[in-house]
């Protein structure tokens, strides 16, 4: 089902709250529906989502508004039959970790708002409505997806993130086979956009770019085809940094074709890459005890395993 977003141009004439100058634009809806679409991220302004309902409007500026305001889950057959409970990796009042299936985005995007794994966990009520964002996976990328389920378990998280206090741990299966068995890659990135679809790796930092880092160790060496099982810890957060740095490291992740990596045929890998977040180290926002989630490897992972290890092994 295709959810058509309400299209609305505002401009005022002093500083506005956005919920305000929404319900002026639009009297046939109760402000408090309105700030209902902002807080669970339906709201976009000039193509960022917004979830603050006091967010500021200036005078002298023209805001380009899109309000998705279907309920309607937009789903393939595929998804349909996944039983998110049996996904579940780890649950409390506190936080919810989900194995996160690949080709479906984390969170809702601008042009994906209902069939995000976010908004189908709280359709299903497994996810409670006060939940936050975290960190995100790529819509490609399976793997360990933790979400708060309070604002203080989320203010929590984010200072442990900010502080790199929160250890993540991928596995990818790459093209070629690295002649050295570590390395890391670090340099500045600017994300995606809507013009340029791909994160550009630069060595010398720019307007607009963030700096990365990661560190990469080989795994295993498919002795009978070139691929290679690497291990990935990301000690920065960008928006495919894993993808990037593997790319101009010459050994792209396998299917991730966005970034020159080849296509795999007969795996039903359709907006599926080979990249799969397995671990995530972090404290517990309430209890301060130490969690260690693991995701398992998907079907289509595991299939280039050598027959004498288990996933368990790596």
């Amino acid at each position: 089902m295709s959810i058509k977003p309400e299209k609305v141009t505002l401009q005022v004439s002093e500083p506005t709250r956005l919920d305000k100058a929404l319900a002026a634009a639009l009297p046939q809806v109760s402000r408090r529906q309105i700030r209902k679409w902002i807080d669970r991220g339906s709201v976009w302004v000039n193509r960022k989502r917004i979830r603050q309902q006091g967010y500021s409007l200036q005078p002298g500026q023209t805001y380009s508004v899109l309000v998705y305001t279907g309920t309607a889950v937009n789903t393939t057959a595929d998804d349909e039959s996944i039983d998110w409970k049996a996904r579940i990796l780890y649950q409390d009042d506190a936080l919810i970790a989900i194995n996160k299936p690949a080709g479906m985005p984390a969170y809702p995007t601008q042009y994906s708002v209902t069939d995000s794994v976010f908004h189908i966990l709280q359709r299903l009520g497994i996810l409670p409505s006060r939940a936050r964002p975290f960190h995100r996976l790529d819509r490609a990328v399976s793997g360990v997806m933790v979400i708060p389920c309070t604002r203080k378990s989320a203010a929590e998280l984010n200072a442990q993130m900010a502080q790199q206090k929160i250890k993540k741990r991928y596995l990818a299966w790459v093209q070629g086979h690295p002649e050295t068995d570590q390395w890391e890659v670090r340099g500045y990135l600017l994300a995606p956009t809507p013009q340029i679809p791909r994160a550009r790796f630069l060595t010398t930092e720019q307007q607009g770019s963030r700096f990365s880092h990661t560190r990469f160790r080989v795994l295993w060496r498919d002795p009978s085809h070139s691929r290679t099982l690497v291990e990935a810890i990301p000690l920065t957060g960008r928006t495919h940094q894993i993808r990037v740095h593997l790319q101009v490291s010459g050994f792209p992740v396998l299917n991730d074709w966005r970034y020159g990596g080849p296509r795999i045929s007969g795996t039903h890998l359709q907006d599926r890459i080979l990249l799969h977040h397995v671990e995530m180290h972090l404290t517990h926002p309430l209890s301060g005890s130490q969690l260690q989630i693991r995701a398992p490897l998907p079907p289509y992972f595991t299939q280039f395993l050598p027959p004498d290890r288990s996933e368990n092994s790596f």
